[in-house]
């Protein structure tokens, strides 16, 4: 299990004369998850202030729980909009050094897409699937994908043995025929995916966002490195596509609880210029 710190602003606030920090736990396995929600937008000399109220209500709450998750890893976390506030790499340094935890980094795992798709509705599962790169450990997870969808085809850097040992596998145990596409110069950034149907995405292919254009509405996509430029592409242009990283199911959680509840246990107000 890890514990996750994830920071991120509320939409909205910005008008309020001053901010309120929330702060609410969520056990999830195997991640237990601490958010940090800053309402208000502060200027840059109330960093400080921010920064206290948020250790104190956490380790405030953290005495209820420092038994309990003694062993487990932390880890920091933003979203994009914590990002624009502390507004450049310097402060986002300095924001890891004040809670000395570092940022979490293994989001392209084989375990957390199984976590993953079992956050997700069954009857959202397309029977297509495009898998772009190979992801680490495929092996162990792509029995995940093959139980649930009738075709899968591979878009790859290149083909190994490994793959095509990997496609005869399926078609032994799951009577499956595969397809697999080599990318263009080794990149996904100019890929075109096209489909007639709803197919679900399940992306390795890095940080940079790509076309979806092609894709039948209600597609589900999995972003593996819950890259916030993708999420931009399928969210604000109406592509009928569905965004899934573990950044979103994460805050999915805790939207609805801090934004309906105005005062949490551990919520602390803060006005401008005091703390």
């Amino acid at each position: 299990m890890d514990r996750i710190l994830f920071f991120t602003v509320a939409k909205g606030r910005k008008e309020i004369p001053g901010h309120r920090v929330q702060v609410f736990r969520s056990q999830m396995e195997p991640f237990v998850v601490y958010y940090f929600q800053l309402c208000g937008y502060p200027r840059a000399q109330e960093y400080p202030s921010v920064l206290g109220e948020m250790q104190k209500a956490y380790w405030h709450m953290q005495e209820r729980f420092a038994k309990k998750e003694e062993a487990i890893h932390t880890y920091l976390t933003f979203d994009e909009s914590f990002e624009k506030w502390l507004g450049d790499d310097e402060s986002k340094e300095e924001w890891l050094n004040a809670w000395g935890y570092p940022l979490y980094y293994d989001f392209a795992t084989g375990e957390n897409l199984r976590w993953m798709l079992e956050q997700t509705a069954a009857k959202e599962w397309p029977g297509k699937a495009y898998i772009l790169g190979s992801g680490m450990g495929i092996r162990d997870w792509i029995p995940l994908i093959a139980d649930r969808v009738n075709v899968i085809e591979f878009y790859l850097e290149f083909a190994t043995k490994g793959v095509e040992e990997l496609q005869e596998m399926l078609l032994e145990e799951y009577g499956m025929l595969t397809r697999v596409h080599l990318t263009t110069g080794r990149e996904y950034t100019g890929l075109y995916l096209r489909s007639q149907e709803p197919v679900l995405v399940i992306d390795f292919s890095g940080k940079e966002p790509m076309s979806v254009v092609g894709l039948k509405k209600g597609s589900v996509w999995m972003d593996m490195d819950s890259s916030a430029a993708k999420r931009h592409t399928m969210e604000e242009r109406s592509t009928g596509v569905k965004y899934y990283s573990l950044k979103t199911i994460w805050k999915r959680e805790m939207l609805q609880t801090l934004d309906i509840i105005s005062k949490f246990a551990y919520n602390t107000e803060v006005k401008i210029g005091r703390l």
